[in-house]
């Protein structure tokens, strides 16, 4: 094999290897998102049931405190999100 042989397959190893690695990442963060979004539906859940067994507003965010606390990454709720409760 000629060098610029060699240069050419190892530049189509690395290209090769960058767009799985690229399309690991793209997977992962779809999953992560997805994850993120039933968190949320699960927790838009939980608080709907206790509206509906007649829980007051402070039983219910003292519930959702302890909820999140042992459901939600500490990072996962945006400030918006934070704000509506």
């Amino acid at each position: 094999m000629t060098s610029n042989s060699i240069d050419t397959a190892d530049s189509e190893f690395k290209a090769a290897y960058f767009r799985s690695v690229f399309m690991l990442l793209c997977e992962l963060q779809e999953r992560r998102k997805a994850d993120s979004e039933n968190l949320l539906k699960e927790r838009q859940r939980v608080i709907d049931g206790l509206c509906t067994i007649g829980e007051t507003a402070w039983e219910i965010e003292e519930c959702m405190k302890k909820w999140d606390a042992e459901h939600l990454p500490k990072t996962s709720m945006t400030n918006q999100e934070k704000g509506n409760e």
